[in-house]
């Protein structure tokens, strides 16, 4: 009877022990998948980043050039300096 017992403890704990062990390499598994995806998010907005970048660069670019190539337009500040200034002339 006691080595029956010790026969059928063997076996449950042998079997406890592959569960252990399979659910250990599982979560390993887990964490490896999602330390795999986190690094190729992180180069996914690397290259997003560098993406808006050059954007940006080339929109204050043009913006530049656009202001180069208009015809400077005074402000209203300027218009009514010149205004004042014809005034006192004249007087």
């Amino acid at each position: 009877m006691i080595s029956q017992l010790r026969q059928v403890e063997t076996k449950l704990y042998g079997e406890i022990e592959k569960q252990i062990a399979n659910a250990r390499q599982k979560e390993e598994e887990v964490i490896y998948a999602y330390n795999t995806w986190v690094k190729q998010f992180a180069e996914i907005r690397k290259d997003f980043d560098g993406i808006i970048q050059s954007i940006t660069k080339a929109a204050a670019n043009r913006i530049l050039e656009s202001e180069k190539e208009r015809p400077h337009i005074p402000t209203c500040h300027k218009v009514r300096e010149a205004q004042l200034s014809r005034r006192e002339s004249s007087l």
